[in-house]
């Protein structure tokens, strides 16, 4: 708790999608190795332009590629004159990892911009937090929702702030065990935002997220998932030995903010800060 700051290495969602794609370009140069004449260049090539070509764009988009180059070598195989039963399973197993390869690799292209977009956006020397690659911590997080504050008002345009709040209701947990419990909620809040929000920590146990361009209505469908996979998110306690459920230790708390017509031209990031820890109290996620 006393290392609010401290940047704990782990596995992650970009370590998932990039071992995923590794496997599905492995994949499939061994389906091109089965294939004979220029289809066994073609799959391995189609491959590789698809995973390139995916990693600019998001997992809908990487999911048209990979239908697009899946399409490539089907329409090849037709040219070149090898399209027969016995290729049937062969091109529909293609397809399917060409497929697959494309969404991944959207998905982490779109991981990897939004970690460099908020990297960016905070200065060269923000500090990501605890638990998660792309949580501001809170010198550079006030700052920044100050910035998004003004930048709301000049043009006119709707702001939201959300702050989660997690207390620890097991007093049987030691602090390793403590300290999982707000990462596994650090990374919930991380994971589930859009593109354009911006995640935070206030301390070890808060976090939040700024939603540019956020209303109300907005505003709540992005809290709700988050409050479906809290809910349901797990922890390893090493001293229990395995994995625990996080609503049987923890209860966690939401709260909303939004600039409104009514709020003075001089309230700032820490006004907003209260107004969401004020409406946190009643939302009660788990």
């Amino acid at each position: 708790m006393s290392r609010p700051r401290q940047v704990t290495r782990g596995w992650t969602e970009i370590h998932t999608g990039v071992a995923l794609c590794f496997a599905l370009a492995v994949t499939a140069g061994l389906l091109g190795g089965t294939e004979s004449g220029l289809m066994r260049v073609a799959v391995p090539a189609l491959a590789l332009v698809c995973l390139a070509a995916a990693l600019f764009f998001d997992a809908f988009v990487g999911v048209v590629l990979g239908l697009a180059a899946a399409a490539g070598a089907v329409l090849l195989k037709r040219s070149l004159g090898v399209w027969d039963r016995e290729q049937f399973s062969l091109a529909v197993a293609t397809a399917a990892c060409l497929l697959v390869l494309g969404w991944a690799a959207g998905f982490v292209g779109t991981r990897i911009r939004r970690t460099l977009r908020t990297a960016d956006a905070s200065g060269a020397d923000a500090r990501p937090v605890f638990g998660a690659m792309g949580l501001l911590a809170e010198d550079r997080a006030r700052p920044r929702l100050d910035d998004e504050i003004l930048r709301a008002r000049a043009h006119r345009r709707s702001l939201g702030l959300m702050i989660v709040h997690v207390q620890v209701i097991d007093p049987n947990l030691d602090e390793p065990a403590r300290q999982a419990v707000h990462r596994a909620i650090a990374r919930l809040v991380e994971s589930l935002l859009r593109d354009v929000d911006v995640p935070f920590a206030l301390s070890p146990d808060e976090f939040g997220a700024i939603l540019p361009e956020t209303d109300a209505a907005q505003g709540w469908s992005v809290v709700g998932p988050l409050v479906d996979a809290a809910a349901r998110s797990t922890f390893t306690d090493r001293a229990a030995g395995g994995r625990r459920s996080v609503s049987d230790c923890a209860e966690i708390s939401a709260g909303l903010a939004f600039l409104s017509g009514e709020d003075s031209e001089t309230d700032g990031a820490d006004a907003m800060i209260a107004r969401a820890r004020a409406a946190r109290g009643a939302q009660v996620m788990v």
